[in-house]
């Protein structure tokens, strides 16, 4: 049956209906090509689309993998609830999320919200949710950062998870490798999304309450430090915050994520910053403050300067 399929498929002689019956063969090698197969048909047959569709929850996880990779063929919305199905069904398989995202700029924003609806009162997955609002970012896709950030930066009982800390760090390390900013984002956005990005900044008072309270898990501080600094406006009080972070008393983790926090900065106060409690740091910190300060060549002058004035010596 399998060669049969093939052999169709080669003398250009496969129709639909043979697809749709070998989709349901009882063997999974294949229904898996007969999907594989299907991608050329699915232009001319949107019912051959939902067929295929059918097939994101089948027990074998080879038929689930090229069905995410075919559905990317499919130019129709409706391959939007069952890609999400599958990317959160088989949250920690790396091919699989890898085979969704590869399927998903077409039809983004049916994928979204297929998402949005799939976790509807369920646990979030902050690394697919971040991985898919960079992707809307990048893409330009509108419609689809709208309807995520909301979903992603809502507060519930006037708190953050950190998850949703984690998700909106995505976007904001996918902005960084673009030389960008959220406030350069904001700059050439339609009014909805400007709109969203300024509800952001609730989101990020509150993320420095959490990096500074001494009573919170680490794992909450230390996604909260990831979103220091990086609002659409750098506040003074994020600076202050951050320099609190570095202090000698605070868990050597937290001063590590508040050194890189410091690092992402584009501002002249970045040395002055990370050398204030040089000598209370550690081997292992200092290093870190070294790759930070050597980023750039206005640092470097200021970290040299720094040693000419004895605030770090020679022999650290």
């Amino acid at each position: 049956r399998l060669h049969a399929l093939c052999t169709l498929e080669g003398l250009a002689a496969l129709d639909s209906e043979t697809v749709r019956t070998a989709l349901r063969d009882k063997h999974p090698g294949v229904r898996r090509h007969a999907v594989r197969v299907s991608e050329g048909l699915l232009a001319g047959d949107a019912e051959l689309g939902t067929a295929v569709a059918a097939l994101a929850e089948d027990d074998d996880a080879q038929v689930t993998l090229q069905v995410a990779y075919t559905l990317g063929a499919w130019d129709d919305p409706r391959c939007g609830r069952p890609l999400a199905r599958i990317a959160l069904r088989k949250a920690g398989d790396e091919f699989m999320q890898a085979a969704v995202l590869s399927s998903v700029t077409s039809q983004l924003a049916a994928v979204v919200r297929g998402m949005l609806d799939e976790l509807a009162g369920g646990d979030p997955q902050a690394e697919l949710l971040g991985k898919l609002l960079a992707t809307a970012t990048a893409s330009k896709n509108d419609e689809a950062v709208v309807a995520l950030l909301p979903a992603i930066t809502t507060a519930k009982e006037d708190r953050i998870a950190p998850w949703q800390m984690s998700a909106l760090a995505e976007l904001l390390d996918l902005l960084d490798r673009q030389d960008r900013s959220l406030a350069t984002l904001r700059e050439n956005a339609p009014a909805e999304l400007q709109q969203q990005i300024d509800a952001l900044a609730g989101l990020f008072v509150k993320a420095q309450q959490l990096a500074l309270s001494d009573d919170g898990a680490e794992e909450d501080r230390l996604a909260a430090v990831r979103l220091l600094g990086r609002g659409a406006t750098l506040e003074s009080g994020d600076l202050d915050a951050l320099g609190q972070l570095l202090a000698p008393r605070q868990p050597l983790a937290v001063r590590e994520a508040a050194v890189e926090a410091v690092g992402r900065l584009r501002d002249e106060q970045v040395p002055r910053l990370l050398l204030a409690d040089w000598k209370g740091c550690g081997p292992e910190l200092r290093d870190d403050i070294l790759d930070v300060l050597f980023r750039r060549p206005e640092w470097q002058v200021e970290f040299l300067q720094a040693v000419e004035e004895g605030v770090v010596l020679p022999t650290d």
